[in-house]
């Protein structure tokens, strides 16, 4: 429950400062408001003050400014005589391009604003983010063992371009899917160039490199009713063998606790320089990914803490707006090539899931999603499609361009059409995210 209330006040926020950014223009050009309103449906409760309606509507996802002849059929001859002045339609292309703009304009304020803050609270961040992509771990079986990598290589470039962090690489991993790269690698003294087939996650569509920049054996979270904790096991025991077969990466374990199981099984743990043995019995489940044997652990990710004074933390503010707007505008490339497809989209349930498990983490967690979502609805909202904010512009544009009016009830067309197009791809992608979180959904609604 403590995760719906906060994801509907990240996104109501989100939503104030869109729609307010409208509301402030049209009300600065003299615009009649004829209603502000919070989620999308029949209306809770509303109060009107002077000409405009406040409400707060039944579902918690969207909202709206209603201004006077911008509603589909509300055209010249349906408005009263002494209000066409302040008809929405009625205003300069350079004016409604003011009010429409304002509100993915303030989202981007909003993302730019909060950004420093999550590194004047302090964010502890995964060491491996920023160190030299060198292979700690390979996925037994994945892409980067089928290629030939090995432990210790480092990569120095793909594709000829140079990636000097891990963050880096991955990133470039995971918007690349099904595409054969050429990874240069220094091994020992020597350079060499090994082809690299990206695979795909089945998932999500997003690219898998099969290396693990943060491989390890220690272990660092156990997972509900975990079998290993059960057995013994403690926080930052060291891994050494599974049912007789030596660990030295967790990538190894699946497969050796598939070939152990269903029975009970030696392991053994390095604590505090001597070796502990454990009788450990793997649980059976489902999930996504089909049915598996597993003990319940999760490895140990080397994190630092940073905090910064003000100064410092604004221009870390600054690079992380600029990494995800590069994050943001290199994935919608690769969905408009078609090199991403419709599986990596996330919807509302999936924003869900993130603003859950970041405000468990804490509040700078909870400011980066923010921020991120944010950004991401300021700049998708700017995007020239009939019934978005970039429509509007886009037709206004037009005028300008034209110097004439556009016909309102073509625009108006197009409108509804985007309209129910965007709702259709909304409807398609809450259904994606429910069947890829359906676990995760049966677990939050499960007693106990």
């Amino acid at each position: 429950m403590v995760t719906i209330i906060t994801f509907i006040i990240v996104l109501g926020i989100m939503v104030l400062v869109h729609e307010f950014g409208h509301f402030v223009m049209a009300k600065r050009f003299g615009v009649k408001v004829l209603e502000f309103s919070l989620g999308m449906g029949p209306r809770i409760i509303g109060k009107k003050w002077g000409k405009t309606e406040y409400s707060i509507k039944a579902f918690p996802i969207g909202g709206s400014v209603r201004m006077l002849g911008e509603s589909y059929g509300e055209t010249e001859e349906k408005i009263a005589p002494e209000d066409i002045g302040r008809s929405y339609w009625e205003q300069s292309p350079g004016k409604r391009i003011g009010i429409t703009a304002a509100g993915p304009f303030l989202n981007i304020v909003m993302a730019i604003l909060l950004a420093p803050a999550i590194f004047m609270i302090g964010i502890e961040v995964p060491s491996y983010m920023t160190d030299p992509p060198v292979v700690q771990g390979i996925e037994p079986g994945g892409p980067a063992d089928q290629a030939g990598f090995q432990i210790g290589d480092e990569i120095t470039a793909i594709n000829g371009k140079r990636y000097k962090t891990w963050e880096d690489a991955e990133s470039f991993f995971i918007l690349n899917p099904s595409t054969t790269v050429n990874v240069t690698v220094k091994r020992g003294s020597d350079t060499t160039e090994i082809p690299l087939k990206i695979g795909a996650d089945e998932k999500r569509g997003n690219g898998i490199s099969g290396f693990d920049p943060a491989e390890t054996t220690v272990v660092g979270m156990f997972s509900k009713n975990s079998p290993a904790k059960a057995a013994g096991m403690q926080d930052k025991d060291r891994i050494i063998s599974i049912a007789g077969k030596p660990v030295k990466a967790f990538s190894q374990m699946r497969k050796i606790i598939q070939e152990a199981a269903p029975g009970s099984f030696p392991l053994e743990v390095m604590r505090d320089g001597k070796v502990i043995s454990l009788s450990v019995k793997p649980e059976l489940i489902e999930d996504e990914s089909g049915k598996r044997f597993v003990i319940g652990v999760a490895p140990y990710m080397p994190a630092k803490f940073v905090r910064y004074g003000p100064i410092m933390a604004i221009k870390e503010g600054v690079f992380l707006i600029g990494a995800f707007t590069v994050g943001n505008f290199q994935a919608l490339g690769k969905l408009v090539t078609g090199k991403l497809g419709m599986k990596s989209l996330g919807g509302p349930v999936e924003i869900g899931f993130i603003v859950g498990t970041a405000r468990r983490m804490g509040m700078a967690y909870l400011l980066r999603v923010t921020v991120f979502i944010s950004l991401v609805l300021g700049i998708m909202n700017f995007f020239p499609i009939p019934a978005l904010d970039g429509g509007h512009i886009m037709f206004a544009l037009m005028e300008i361009i034209g110097r004439r009016k556009l016909n309102r009830k073509v625009v108006d067309i197009l409108n509804t059409v985007g309209f129910a197009s965007l709702m259709g791809l909304i409807f398609l992608i809450t259904v994606q995210d429910i069947f890829r979180n359906k676990e995760a959904i049966l677990q939050f609604f499960r007693p106990g």
